[in-house]
């Protein structure tokens, strides 16, 4: 929104990006090979340490399965009778119609791919790892020796092999926890293809096409390694996305990080990240063996299988039941794809995981991204596909790099939480003597049946209005911010506390509802010191009365799910059950507030969860989306409502949008609580007030 800084909501991303990230790899070979001292500065797709390497290669070998052949180079044209090897940059082979590729990850094969018939193809380059290749003889070599989960050792003219330790190298790829490194400073990637976090750098390459940060932050586009534009957003006010280029990427900051690339970046400077790859160890020389009988090799466990139906797919420590293998995807439920199929029969709802060699390659987030096309199915591995909770408990687990494995369902980490059965509501019981700072002098009342919220800034600069000319429609007013430990508003908005309070209370008399809404983007309060955090609440509430709290963190203050419900719990037993519990996700922490909404609505102590449709570009189909994720988790439909702000920019809706998405919603959920409006000061709040009234409270 086009609000200060400290006085708007940070990183509202209702759609987060899709976390495909770059097959990004610091080769095994070139590791082993590369004879470059370690370097500090960034480095173009052409850097030393890949020159070093591909021409060291000629001079070295590959073991493979106890059999050893020469490498006649790194990244280059396949020769016939000879060895080339295919590692970061390049992110696929040359294509061919014959031959073997052979993929390798962690030092063992991962697959064998035959390439013969009409139609060239290409092979994939494993992240963290490498493709051999071979024509004619050498490719009967590898038909004879690479079998998935056979070791592969490389040794250099020298006769170093591949040691323990590791060195820096540069390298013009983005790498996530590598740091980045842009004039003669460092910062650490946060991520690929990721919600942008506070003060945090994350880069936006393909599929995505542009970025989906707000208007905060620094954004420079790179291309080969150097940097071709600079946009500072914040400085310039600029709300739309900024393209990503084709063959480079977009590095994105916030924060102190912005700060940081704004004091370095220059148009025409690069950009590089520093991996740490394994060191050349020349061992000491020792007298020629006395040949002895090869013992017959102890069998080498092979690759990860593809997780069978029946079985429990693990990431980490959680796991998912798998319903099938290549058959259709049904509501909540896991698919693993692979060979025959090519690609996955999905449409755009779900999340999708590659995986090779039990290794996660990509992340791809279909419904987030509108991604209709078809997800290949990677040579020798295999796509999990999850929708509803399944692709929920990916979104959470699923990170590049990852390791999947399957099992008969011993893992002892719970799947994403099911449903709850619903509970019946108790009777209010009276509440108890509430705590010394403050007393009730009402009851809360009860949030109304259907909502129409708006949220008033409480700074004395916000320019909002006074409590008493808001629009007579609006049934409940959310206060903004309570910050601080122990908490407290931030101020009276644009009059004094007298007056407001007594505003709040003749506001009440008529119904409104006051709620007080917690932290806000950039707000710190502290959830783990709970009884304190009550009592800030409690004090206010003396003054106002509160008729309940409105979460809505925004990264900037830890929230811990078992605070949060300690708190919300405790509350209403001061208050009574009537205090309403409210949540206000971003799209950047939706998940989080879902699980959260779900152990909240087991323990009887939720009342309404809204989504920020705004800040990013939001269709009325993706907002449909993630109301249908909150419902499969078991939110009713009767505690859902639909969050808006009104404006010009893409990134917000018109009135008349507004009035389009919440009709769409409704057609298939009648009984949605309501909705709210972001802010009480902006323009276009009296006829959203006025437009949206029958609809919202119909």
């Amino acid at each position: 929104m086009s609000l200060p800084r400290p006085l708007r909501h940070q990183s509202r991303l209702a759609q987060v990006s899709s976390t495909v990230a770059l097959l990004v790899s610091s080769t095994l070979l070139a590791s082993t090979l590369a004879t470059a001292p370690a370097a500090a500065a960034p480095a173009t797709p052409t850097s030393s340490v890949a020159t070093a390497a591909a021409s060291a290669a000629r001079s070295a070998t590959l073991t493979i399965g106890g059999a050893t052949r020469s490498v006649a180079g790194t990244n280059v044209a396949r020769k016939v009778g000879k060895l080339v090897v295919y590692s970061a940059p390049r992110s696929t082979t040359h294509k061919t119609k014959r031959g073997v590729d052979v993929v390798v990850q962690d030092g063992k094969v991962v697959s064998v791919k035959r390439h013969h018939g009409r139609r060239a193809g290409r092979t994939a380059v494993p992240a963290g790892g490498f493709v051999v290749s071979g024509l004619g003889s050498s490719a009967a070599w590898l038909r004879a020796h690479a079998k998935p989960g056979v070791a592969v050792t490389s040794t250099a003219a020298t006769g170093g092999q591949v040691g323990t330790g590791g060195r820096v190298v540069a390298t013009a790829t983005p790498t996530v926890g590598a740091p980045v490194v842009v004039g003669n400073g460092t910062w650490k990637l946060s991520g690929i293809n990721v919600p942008r976090g506070v003060d945090q750098v994350v880069a936006y390459t393909a599929p995505v096409t542009v970025t989906t940060t707000n208007m905060w932050g620094v954004e420079l586009t790179v291309v080969g390694g150097k940097i071709t534009s600079i946009v500072d957003r914040q400085v310039k006010q600029v709300t739309s996305g900024t393209r990503v280029p084709t063959g480079g990427y977009v590095l994105s900051a916030h924060g102190s990080a912005g700060d940081w690339l704004r004091a370095r970046a220059k148009v025409g400077g690069t950009v590089g990240y520093q991996v740490t790859v394994p060191d050349v160890v020349t061992p000491t020389p020792t007298p020629t063996p006395t040949p002895t009988p090869t013992p017959t090799p102890t069998p080498t466990p092979t690759a990860p299988a593809v997780p069978a139906a029946g079985t429990r797919a693990a990431i980490g420590s959680s796991s998912y039941p798998v319903s099938g293998v290549n058959i259709d995807r049904g509501v909540d439920a896991l698919v693993a794809y692979t060979s025959p199929l090519t690609q996955t029969p999905t449409n755009m709802w779900g999340v999708e995981v590659g995986v090779v060699g039990g290794r996660i390659t990509s992340v791809i987030d279909r419904q987030v991204n509108n991604i209709s096309a078809a997800t290949p199915v990677p040579s020798g591995g295999y796509v999990l596909s999850g929708h509803g909770a399944a692709g929920e408990w990916l979104r959470a687990a699923a990170q590049v790099g990852g390791t999947v494995t399957s099992g008969s369902g011993s893992v002892s980490t719970p799947t994403p939480t099911p449903t709850p059965t619903p509970t019946p509501t108790p009777t209010p019981t009276p509440a108890p003597t509430t705590p010394s700072t403050g007393t009730s002098s009402t009851d809360p009342m009860p949030l109304p049946s259907k909502v129409q919220a708006l949220y008033l800034m409480m700074w004395s600069n916000s320019g909002s209005p006074m409590l008493r000319n808001i629009p007579s429609d609006v049934n409940v007013v959310n206060l903004s911010f309570l910050q601080g430990d122990p908490p407290s508003l931030v101020g009276w908005g644009s009059q004094s506390e007298a007056s407001f309070i007594a505003d709040a209370k003749a506001l009440r008399a008529r119904g409104v509802r006051i709620v007080a809404s917690v932290g806000g983007a950039g707000g710190h309060v502290n959830l783990a010191n709970r009884e304190a955090f009550v009592q800030g609440v409690m004090s206010l509430n003396a003054k106002l009365p509160l008729d309940g709290i409105d979460w809505d963190i925004e990264g900037s203050t830890p929230m811990a799910a078992a605070d949060v419900v300690w708190i919300s719990k405790r509350l209403k037993t001061l208050r009574g059950q009537d205090f309403a519990i409210t949540l206000a996700p971003n799209g950047s922490n939706i998940n989080e507030y879902l699980a959260i909404a779900v152990q909240l609505q087991a323990n009887n102590a939720l009342d309404m969860i809204g989504q920020q449709f705004y800040d990013a570009v939001v269709s009325k189909e993706a907002a449909m989306g993630r109301i249908n994720q909150a419902v499969s988790m078991g939110i009713p439909q009767s505690k859902i409502a639909v969050g808006m702000m009104v404006g010009t920019a893409d990134v917000y809706w018109t009135v008349a949008e507004c009035v389009a998405a919440v009709t769409y919603i409704k057609a298939k959920y009648p009984n949605l609580r309501g909705g709210y409006l972001w802010e009480a000061g902006r323009a276009g709040t009296a006829d959203w007030a006025s437009t949206l009234s029958g609809l919202l409270k119909g």
